[in-house]
C-alpha cells in the first residue's frame, strides 16, 4: 500500500456531495487524492480476504445487504466507528516511513454521519479523512 509514487484512480469522489463512485480511470493519483483511495479501500477491505495480510481491513463492505433497523441503529455507528478506528490504524501504520508528501500522509479519521438514503434500502456514511498537512476531505460512501 502506497509504495508507488502514486495509484491508479478506482474511486472518484464528487466535489460537490463527496459521494464516492467506483471504476477505473486512466490517470495515476498524488496528493491528497491519493490518501482519499487509500482509505476508502482500505476501509471496504473485508479482513481475511488479503492473504499477505489476513487482519487488514474496516470490514464494512461485509456489512453490506445486512438489515438497519432503528432499534439497532447506535448498534451499526458503534460498528462503523470501529471499523474507521481499525481502518486509521492500519493506513497510519502503513504509512510509518514511507516516502510521502504530508498531502497523502493521514492524520485522523472522523465518522461525521449516517444516514438514510434517498431509498429504502440506502445508509450513507460521511467520512472525513485529515491529512498531515491540515487538509481535511469529506467522503460519502
Amino acid at each position: 500500500m502506497g509504495s508507488l509514487n502514486g495509484d491508479i484512480q478506482v474511486i472518484s469522489v464528487d466535489p460537490t456531495t463527496g459521494r464516492v463512485s467506483f471504476g477505473l480511470v486512466p490517470q495515476i493519483l498524488t496528493g491528497y487524492q491519493k490518501l482519499v483511495q487509500i482509505v476508502v479501500l482500505s476501509l471496504l477491505n473485508t479482513p481475511g480476504k488479503d492473504i499477505l495480510n489476513p487482519a487488514d481491513g474496516g470490514g464494512i463492505l461485509s456489512m453490506i445487504g445486512t438489515n438497519i433497523e432503528s432499534v439497532n441503529a447506535t448498534d451499526v455507528l458503534a460498528e462503523l466507528n470501529m471499523a474507521v478506528s481499525k481502518t486509521q490504524t492500519e493506513v497510519i501504520n502503513y504509512q510509518t516511513g514511507i516516502t510521502a508528501t504530508p498531502d497523502e500522509l493521514l492524520s485522523s479519521l472522523q465518522v461525521i454521519s449516517l444516514t438514510e438514503g434517498q431509498s429504502i434500502d440506502e445508509v450513507l456514511l460521511t467520512l472525513r479523512i485529515i491529512n498531515q498537512a491540515g487538509r481535511s476531505t469529506d467522503v460519502v460512501l
